[in-house]
């Protein structure tokens, strides 16, 4: 069964994102806590990939002090639903 929507695959794919970001830029975590005033420990948890407790505030902090800026967009669940079908066939053809 295929899920619209996996909450989990979001919070891995924003980790995913910021550790991006970052290594993107050459700095390290704690560089980048230094400069949005946190812990390096607060950057190893919004990196981890089980975490799901980002504000919008606190992304948009890591954007700039990355220079870049923050994009949030919605995508419809059936449009989502098609693709992830899509993928299992492709999947299921390769086999």
């Amino acid at each position: 069964m295929i899920r619209a929507y996996a909450p989990e695959k979001d919070h891995l794919d924003i980790s995913r994102a910021i550790v991006g970001l970052r290594l993107s830029q050459g700095m390290t975590q704690a560089e980048l806590a230094e400069k949005i005033q946190r812990q390096q420990e607060n950057i190893s948890r919004l990196e981890s990939e089980g975490y799901g407790g980002y504000t919008v505030k606190q992304l948009q902090k890591i954007a700039e002090a990355a220079g870049a800026r923050l994009e949030i967009n919605f995508v419809r669940a059936d449009k989502s639903r098609k693709k992830a079908a899509g993928r299992l066939q492709a999947n299921r053809n390769r086999n």
